[in-house]
């Protein structure tokens, strides 16, 4: 099971592709006799006689499909509580019978409202192939975490190799002076090389953790 997003989980500007949705005749009838029966969408002859030529979805409609897309694609993996409103719908071209309609939402913004909820913003549109048919813009109250749901979560594993502490080089002791005598060699076996230190950027060396 997918973990759910809380308010803390969402970024302004994220944005959300919902998948496609094709729309059909009958869809377009049915759905026009029960919540909004004009002739232009649920008879064939009087729609042929009017401005579009043939049935066409009621906006209602058309906003019902986004919402359902929203749903599946994005809400379902939020803790949402409620919808506030629905604050901007514009239809910006007619749907038609066969229109398969693809469905992308965006973050706008975010408000923390109480210790128990967040007021987030989503423009959402419609398109039909790269022509916009709906816009609208919904805002919805998502819950924050509490301790319980904070505390329940599994800690976040970080992955790789811990960085390298380094810090600014020291600078290079100074040769022997002139005239004064070299160290004689050692005799006996040569003492191992020690471990090799992971390198730091130039100018900088490995500092103690």
């Amino acid at each position: 099971m997918t973990e759910l997003a809380y308010a803390e989980d969402l970024n302004v500007g994220a944005v959300f592709p919902l998948g496609d949705y094709e729309v059909t005749l009958d869809e377009i009838k049915e759905f026009s006799d029960l919540w909004d029966p004009q002739p232009f969408h649920t008879d064939d002859s009087a729609a042929a006689a009017g401005y579009f030529g043939e049935p066409i979805a009621s906006g209602i409609h058309s906003l019902a499909i986004l919402q359902r897309l929203a749903v599946l694609g994005m809400f379902s993996g939020w803790s949402v509580l409620a919808g506030r409103r629905i604050r901007e719908v514009s239809f910006e071209a007619p749907v038609r019978a066969g229109m398969v309609l693809t469905g992308t939402t965006v973050i706008k913004a975010l408000e923390h409202v109480s210790a128990e909820r967040s007021l987030v913003t989503v423009a959402g549109t419609l398109r039909h192939q790269d022509n916009p048919v709906l816009n609208a813009v919904h805002e919805l109250y998502v819950q924050l975490m509490d301790d319980r749901i904070r505390n329940a979560r599994p800690p976040r594993r970080r992955s790789g190799r811990p960085p390298v502490r380094c810090r600014s080089a020291r600078p290079a002791r100074a040769g022997p002076r002139s005239g004064s005598r070299r160290p004689l060699p050692r005799s006996g076996p040569r003492p191992e090389s020690p471990p090799r230190r992971r390198r730091c950027p130039r100018g900088r060396t490995p500092g103690r953790r």
